[in-house]
């Protein structure tokens, strides 16, 4: 036998429950989450990345603290050397990064930071080593291309360890410049993983042993450049 419903029961126990303390200390917490959400999401994180010049200038790129994929381009200071980067130990979640037309005068450990970076690309005027390469331990691949009026060979002299780069798939090193190139393997060592190695063989006239060693440590070794006489084709 189903029971009669008690006339207003149901408008009682309604009125209770949002009259109860329980409510109140529920909707004080809700509301206060929202805030707290709304708060942090109107002040989204931007930081500033400085460039500083040798010219004492400092140029300023505004990016999102949480961004996953960066590409910068050097526009209003393209043709100035930088001596000093900031703001780059910020960008924890950064796994790809591309530069078009920088000139550093600086060593470029200011990328050390980036400890989730995946993929790098520099299009540079100007460069002062490849050691930075060795710190950027999640690195998949990384395309060099220099646009560089010096000796590359200066750049390409120094053993590099690249044994924290377990995960390197491909390396990329070009050089677009007249009388000015790559003329050897460079000599990066304890290479893992076995990755691709595309380089600019134009100066590239003969390969010493010491080449071969180098280049044991690739799956392939791919020149850019048509060069039929490249002995890894």
């Amino acid at each position: 036998m189903v029971p009669e419903p008690v006339e207003g029961l149901n408008e009682r126990y309604t009125h209770y429950f949002w009259d109860s303390p329980i409510f109140e200390v529920g909707m004080k917490k809700i509301i206060i989450i929202f805030l707290y959400s709304l708060f942090f999401s109107c002040i989204a994180e931007n930081i500033d990345l400085k460039f500083v010049c040798e010219d004492n200038a400092v140029y300023i790129k505004s990016v999102a603290v949480d961004s996953k994929q960066l590409i910068l381009v050097c526009n209003e200071f393209r043709l100035k050397k930088i001596i000093k980067v900031e703001g780059f130990e910020e960008l924890k979640q950064l796994e790809d990064l591309c530069f078009y037309f920088y000139k550093f005068a600086c060593d470029l450990d200011f990328l050390n930071s980036l400890e989730n970076l995946r993929y790098l690309y520099l299009m540079s005027w100007e460069v002062q080593n490849f050691e930075f390469i060795s710190e950027l331990k999640k690195l998949e691949r990384t395309e060099l291309d220099l646009f560089i009026n010096q000796n590359i060979e200066s750049l390409a002299d120094k053993k590099i360890s690249l044994k924290e780069l377990k995960n390197l798939k491909e390396l990329t090193i070009n050089v677009w410049f007249k009388d000015c190139g790559i003329t050897h393997i460079p000599p990066f060592v304890d290479v893992k993983n076995r990755p691709v190695l595309k380089i600019d063989t134009t100066y590239i006239n003969k390969l010493s042993k010491v080449d071969y060693k180098y280049a044991k440590q690739y799956s392939k070794v791919v020149s850019l450049n048509p060069n039929p006489k490249w002995p890894f084709n």
